[in-house]
């Protein structure tokens, strides 16, 4: 056919080898995600077995170079528990780089295929074609448009990621310090799929640490209360800023969430787990908060209500917070090896699996969702918390 039956066609200025690229790349960020899973996985096993062995001379032990090993390890596992977010959450944005670029490269494939016909042509086709594989070629350039966004947003992510990760060491010295951030849906009110706590709303005491509970009288076991790790715990608790009632009031509901988080890394370094991010969220008037794990991230979330306003104490606060932290500790005892675990804890980690799953969230059975194990043992956590914090 002669040139005057064909029309010239603007191709894209992309590489011959683009898929090639993209490829090579999503093997890439597939291995990478890979290995910081493994090594977060790694890490934690060995976090744990370290805190074992700190845990068995502490409790076989007294002493001045006991005592400062179980502080130069508190902070060592604070430093441990950061890491490990951080290998986590970066794996999560790779993982999701990798789904997006596969999803697009069907569609890469075809428009180069088109792209290179064209440039064999001369850049010239047939009028009858061309209106066609101009369309297609505007579909392949939107294509590329959505890798490069993708690509920026995985990029923008991982940054800001590492920003945040605090550069502690095992003196404890954090400068960027623990800090919470606020649900994708933190103010519309969306309802939640995690572990409620639905304890109800406040009585509107403005009497934080009063000398009685406002929830249920629950009797904690005696073991639970003379846990020393409990008793270690409130002793950093106690010092977190903002943690005192007189400062706690003069709080806006950033800098409370800020409180909270910090509490919830003294627990997470307490307890031997991994820490929760800790999120506000507009949440129904009859839960308080919940917990939740995400793509291998531990959410706490707590209703705004409760931070941002007068309707809640402090000691509500910190007892929704305790119950909720407890079920992050059930979920990481669930994932633990069992032959790494002792008898008991065997035994409560293989009941709370049972329960979890057939978990009850309460909206239409109360009381059975109330007397379900982990949520039973949640509550008697918390008050153990609250007991000790307020002697």
């Amino acid at each position: 056919m002669a040139d005057n039956y064909k029309v010239p066609v603007t191709v894209p200025n992309v590489p011959a080898n683009c898929v090639k690229l993209i490829e090579d790349l999503i093997a890439e960020l597939e291995r990478a995600h890979g290995s910081l899973h493994t090594s977060a996985k790694n890490m934690q096993i060995f976090m744990g077995q370290a805190n074992g062995a700190v845990q068995n001379v502490a409790t076989t032990s007294q002493g001045k170079a006991t005592r400062a090993l179980s502080d130069t390890w508190h902070y060592t596992r604070m430093d441990g528990n950061h890491a490990h977010t951080g290998m986590t959450g970066a794996a999560t944005h790779l993982a999701d780089a990798s789904t997006k670029l596969s999803t697009y490269l069907p569609a890469l494939k075809t428009g180069m295929s088109i792209m290179q016909s064209v440039t064999s042509q001369g850049g010239k086709v047939m009028v009858g074609e061309a209106s066609q594989i101009e369309g297609q070629l505007a579909d392949f350039t939107t294509t590329l448009n959505n890798v490069g966004l993708a690509l920026e947003g995985a990029a923008t992510l991982l940054n800001t990621l590492s920003g945040n990760i605090p550069n502690a060491c095992a003196t404890g010295f954090s400068p960027k310090g623990p800090h919470p951030v606020f649900a994708g849906n933190a103010f519309d009110g969306e309802k939640n799929n995690g572990k409620a706590n639905r304890s109800g709303t406040s009585d509107g005491s403005d009497e934080p640490f009063e000398d009685e509970p406002y929830y249920d009288e629950i009797d904690p076991p005696e073991s639970m209360l003379n846990d020393p790790r409990l008793q270690n715990l409130i002793d950093r608790v106690v010092q977190i800023p903002g943690i005192e009632p007189e400062e706690w009031s003069t709080l806006n509901a950033y800098q409370r969430a800020q409180v909270l988080q910090a509490v919830d890394h003294e627990i997470a370094a307490a307890y031997g787990i991994t820490p929760d991010h800790v999120r506000i969220a507009s949440l129904p008037d009859d839960i308080t908060g919940y917990f939740r794990e995400e793509n291998g991230t531990k959410f706490v979330t707590i209703n705004h209500t409760a931070l941002g306003s007068d309707e809640y104490s402090e000691e509500e606060v910190l007892e929704a917070l305790a119950h909720e932290v407890r079920h992050s500790y059930q979920h990481d005892m669930m994932l633990q090896d069992p032959a790494t675990q002792s008898a008991s804890d065997r035994e409560l980690a293989q009941k709370w699996r049972e329960n979890n799953e057939n978990y009850n969230n309460g909206e239409d059975d109360l009381e059975t969702y109330k007397n379900q194990p982990v949520e039973v043992d949640a509550r008697e956590w918390a008050v153990a918390f609250m007991t000790k914090l307020c002697e």
